[in-house]
């Protein structure tokens, strides 16, 4: 008997050792050479021009407008033909039939016609090359339009709040011979505001994204 209780207490002792000394190690937080824990780095949303021109078939899009009568309008999604978009955009004084072509990277305006009371499929028409976005989504970008302007990225991932809600934006800047024009894109969202400051008399026109139907 006390051979087996001398045994059992040789035993326990054994375990009770390998559990002190001999378990596993607990691996200590990340430190830098000075001993400071090493925070994770933040990871960067990469955007492109789908996120930010989003655009499907029956979409409508309302903006409030300051500083010019045609500033307010809405748009409509007519048609949707594979990378090819048609939007009806209306302001009090026209309806603008805008057909959009996506791919590669960038977004262009491929025909724009004034008068276009009736909903006609315009989307194989081609009367201009704008480009609207360009990749890379970053600040900096920069590309020449049609008529000589300038137009660049400015901003990413920016503050603007409209009547529609807060928005995290890209902010485009087109800097034309006599005015500066921003455009902001939301992703997942598209076009939430516009502002046209003339370069003479500092002559400001916004319009605001009010809601989305």
């Amino acid at each position: 008997m006390k051979k087996i209780l001398i045994v059992m207490f040789a035993f326990l002792m054994i375990l009770t050792s390998c559990t002190v000394n001999g378990g596993p190690a607990k691996n200590p937080p990340d430190t830098d050479s000075s001993g400071t824990k090493e925070e994770p780095t933040p990871t960067v949303k990469a955007y492109d021009v789908y996120d930010l021109f989003p655009e499907v078939l029956n979409k409508h899009m309302v903006y409030n407008g300051e500083g010019n009568e045609f500033a307010e309008h809405e748009t409509y999604v007519d048609f949707v033909r594979g990378n090819v978009v048609q939007i009806r955009d209306i302001n009090p004084g026209t309806t603008m039939a805008k057909v959009y072509e996506i791919g590669d990277g960038i977004v262009r305006l491929v025909f724009s016609q004034g008068e276009s009371y009736e909903v006609k499929d315009y989307t194989a028409s081609r009367n201009k090359d704008e480009v609207i976005l360009k990749e890379p989504i970053a600040v900096g970008t920069e590309w020449t339009v049609n008529d000589g302007a300038t137009r660049k990225i400015t901003a990413v991932d920016m503050d603007v709040t409209v009547p529609a809600g807060s928005y995290k934006c890209v902010e485009i800047t087109t800097d034309n011979k006599d005015s500066i024009d921003k455009s902001y894109y939301a992703p997942g969202i598209g076009l939430v505001k516009t502002e046209f400051t003339s370069k003479e008399g500092n002559y400001l026109v916004t319009s605001e994204l009010e809601k989305i139907e």
